[in-house]
């Protein structure tokens, strides 16, 4: 056996020597050194695959699933955008409808005032308030007050069946110079079967006399319906016979409430006949 096969063999038996740690000459030791960096120089460019670590293969899989997660998340959140887009874009349509219709209402309203408004223009134009010259602070009386009074109600729209009359009830001391003449127009409807009405429909006219007011200045008058407390001035607003009638009937149904339960023709005309 050479010294090299020595040397291997004690190698093999022993510790692990290098080929020029042994005993050889100068020129086998040359020969093992250059095979030896040759061998390393050759494993640089050898990859050797080791299994991955469980917890490695763990903590990949949970970074591959966390990524997933977040997709899934960024998914489902541009999805609820959109959906809300969406019902935001529809909830404006709706409001733009609506506020597009209550336009409308509210156009249609304002026109069928002005229409209306023309309308009784052009009537007043045709058929304007009349109303009388009345008397000034010199010229007043209590008895020419009342004559005025029934010289401004002749110019009132009625049927030809109603008669009234005027009667001055008091004067009353305001205080400052300020008196009030307070006189009442009686309505009713006297008929074949009654011929003194039992029911009237009262008109409270009030005149307002200041004594400190020079005696050119005309007379301040009002007047007021029968349970009613709207203020009325002559000339400014149209007098309706439904005022009268409505005093009557509500008289009517306080004396007798059974009238209104079982009257199928109306009130009024119960009381003065159809024909009226």
């Amino acid at each position: 056996m050479s010294s090299i096969q020595e040397d291997a063999h004690s190698d093999l038996n022993g510790a692990p020597k290098q080929p020029w740690e042994a005993e050889a000459s100068e020129e086998e030791g040359t020969a093992w050194k250059n095979l030896s960096s040759a061998l390393h120089e050759s494993s640089k460019g050898l990859s050797i695959w080791r299994a991955p670590r469980p917890e490695f293969v763990a903590s990949a899989r949970g970074l591959a699933g966390d990524k997933s997660q977040k997709k899934m998340k960024r998914t489902k959140h541009v999805r609820f955008q959109e959906e809300v887009n969406v019902a935001k874009e529809t909830t404006s349509q709706t409001a733009d409808t609506q506020d597009t219709s209550s336009v409308t209402e509210v156009a249609l309203a304002l026109a069928k005032d002005v229409i209306a408004a023309a309308v009784q223009s052009v009537k007043e134009a045709e058929n304007p308030i009349k109303n009388i010259d009345w008397v000034t602070h010199g010229e007043f009386t209590a008895e020419r007050g009342r004559k005025q009074i029934e010289q401004f109600v002749l110019k009132w729209e009625y049927h030809s069946r109603w008669v009234h009359y005027t009667d001055f009830l008091r004067r009353e001391d305001m205080g400052h110079s300020i008196f009030h003449y307070i006189y009442c127009v009686r309505w009713s409807i006297p008929t074949a079967q009654i011929p003194i009405a039992q029911i009237t429909a009262g008109v409270y006219f009030t005149i307002k006399i200041h004594k400190k007011k020079p005696p050119d200045t005309p007379i301040d008058v009002s007047y007021v319906f029968e349970g009613q407390s709207l203020v009325h001035r002559p000339g400014m607003i149209r007098f309706r016979e439904k005022w009268l009638r409505d005093i009557i009937e509500a008289k009517c149904i306080l004396i007798n409430p059974n009238m209104f339960q079982f009257n199928s023709i109306g009130i009024f005309q119960n009381i003065v006949g159809l024909d009226f």
